[in-house]
């Protein structure tokens, strides 16, 4: 097994390399620069593969250290400045969060055992690698990287080196213990694996609200060191999750996964991958499309392209508008949980929350540049038609491309505004419900400053859609200066983040910025667009 093992990461950070030169020569200068001949195996191209995997090892410790800052080190520290009166403790905090997130949602949510990757297609389908050697290979590295990985990053944070040392031990049980309930899972409750997606999303959610919403409601967290270091409870523990290991080698039906599996990736290649995230999402079903708008006479007066989008928008908008519902909900949530953390925790709590929402003016940019929902409305919209339509000429023609944009960036602002118009009620209603409705004048430029950065947000994505159109037929990005230029859009929005701006001021550089970038983008579009807004190969 441990050959199989070597040869299976062997062929991985092969397969990583090609891809890195593939996405290289996608840069115009490396194109005329990097010949064909680096895809074969050679001696140098074994170097940099080694390079590579070396490479990998440092991106996942950088990977996982980024996860533990995020969810848990930058929690902490905004828990314990905005909860009026807790009594959190650094080490019960970060043990709270990395058991509650770490040990107990990702070892039942990001499972081996149920996976369908294009790496286990590749290895269990197209090399046609011993199935059981690959899920236990695969299972192996996860268990000892993590434990090795996590150590070192709690290690880093302070905490106690036997506290890390246990409290690993048990997430490495807890992964053993997770991936057995999958293959339980798969064996005898059927339904719940055909709808794993659901499952796993309400895992998170409820893994997300134990870990962070509870503290905040009851101002501490249960201390895990009764647990972490009692023996009977390590104990048993352990013994579960060694029986869990020991079901896990001795089980044989790896075969008969993993057909199921192939079966299942074959399905979603030949379905253009329609149960993953970026697609599951954009994808038309009858529940989502509204057939009636092809019978419609209400656009007997548009012509072209102008009738072929808004027949598009009316055919799909169910599909258009359910990109923000889901944002809508989980912002009235939030809204309304701050509403009662506020009203439970006196005058205090409701001037922190005042004073914080008239201190968020510039943050909104960066608000929205994430959730936004304009960018899936473009997935959408290339998916449902611009796939099919990019093949004809026409289509591409620098007219064309004018009038779809000019169309597609109101219809789309106007779905968003659905979003936009949730967080400005919500930041209104909170403010009302915590009794500042007489402070209501230093909320008009916040309420604009949302509005703003909510039409900015839209300008961007639709424009960088329209301008570089990166995707192929499977809404894989295949323009590597796509994400470069989101990065570069991120790091803008961060450096307007600190500037010195509040109040009139930042509503004027918010409303002068907005139509200075709308036009910027809409030139851009209107001379360039045409060279490539084509279909991706």
């Amino acid at each position: 097994m441990f050959k199989k093992l070597m040869f299976e990461q062997r062929v991985s950070v092969e397969n990583s390399f090609n891809a890195f030169i593939y996405y290289l020569r996608e840069i115009p200068f490396f194109e005329k620069h990097i010949p064909y001949e680096f895809f074969q195996h050679n001696r140098f191209k074994f170097i940099l593969s080694i390079v590579t995997f070396i490479f990998g090892i440092v991106a996942k410790f950088v990977g996982r250290l980024l996860y533990s800052i995020g969810f848990m080190f930058l929690p902490y520290i905004i828990l314990k400045i905005l909860v009026v009166g807790n009594t959190y403790e650094y080490d019960e905090m970060i043990i709270h969060m990395f058991f509650v997130m770490s040990c107990i949602c990702g070892s039942l949510v990001n499972t081996i055992i149920l996976s369908s990757s294009d790496q286990d297609y590749m290895m269990l389908n197209i090399l046609r690698v011993d199935p059981k050697a690959h899920y236990l290979g695969e299972l192996l590295i996860k268990l000892v990287s993590d434990f090795i990985i996590f150590a070192s990053i709690l290690i880093i944070f302070d905490m106690n080196p036997v506290e890390v040392v246990v409290l690993c031990a048990v997430m490495v049980a807890c992964r053993c213990i997770g991936e057995m309930l999958s293959l339980m899972t798969y064996l005898y409750v059927p339904w719940l694996y055909s709808h794993k997606g659901k499952f796993d999303v309400t895992v998170i959610v409820v893994c997300f609200i134990m870990a962070y919403v509870y503290p905040v409601w009851i101002g501490d967290v249960v201390s895990m060191d009764i647990f972490l270091m009692n023996p009977v409870a390590l104990g048993v523990m352990g013994v579960i999750g060694f029986i869990c290991l020991i079901l896990l080698i001795t089980f044989r039906g790896y075969s008969t996964l993993a057909r199921k599996s192939i079966k299942r990736v074959d399905r979603e290649y030949s379905e253009q991958v329609l149960t993953r995230g970026r697609i599951a999402t954009v994808i038309h079903t009858r529940k989502l499309t509204g057939n009636e708008a092809l019978v419609t006479n209400r656009h007997d007066d548009k012509h072209g392209y102008v009738y072929l989008n808004y027949i598009f928008f009316d055919r799909f908008k169910k599909l258009l508008h359910a990109t923000v519902n889901s944002k809508c909900i989980w912002v009235v949530l939030i809204a309304i949980a701050t509403i009662l953390y506020g009203m439970n925790g006196g005058q205090i709590a409701k001037s922190a929350i005042h004073g914080r929402i008239l201190g968020m003016d510039t943050m909104w940019l960066v608000f929205f540049y994430i959730f936004s929902g304009s960018r899936k409305m473009c997935q959408t919209i290339f998916y449902n038609c611009d796939k099919e339509f990019l093949s004809y000429g026409y289509y591409r023609r620098k007219a064309a491309i004018q009038k779809m944009y000019l169309i597609r960036l109101w219809r789309c602002f106007l779905i968003d505004f659905r979003f936009i118009g949730t967080v400005m009620a919500s930041v209104f209603f909170v403010s009302i419900a915590l009794g500042y409705s007489w402070d209501l004048l230093n909320l008009w430029p916040i309420l604009a400053d949302i509005f703003l950065a909510g039409v900015c947000a839209t300008v961007y994505q639709v424009s960088m859609y329209h301008l570089i159109q990166p995707y192929d037929a499977t809404l894989q990005v295949k323009k590597i200066i796509f994400p470069f230029l989101g990065v570069i859009a991120l790091i803008f929005d961060l450096i307007f983040l600190g500037l010195p701006l509040a109040g009139i001021l930042c509503t004027t550089v918010y409303l002068l910025g907005t139509l200075a970038f709308t036009v910027f983008c809409s030139i851009l579009v209107f001379e360039f667009g045409h060279y490539n807004f084509y279909l991706k190969k």
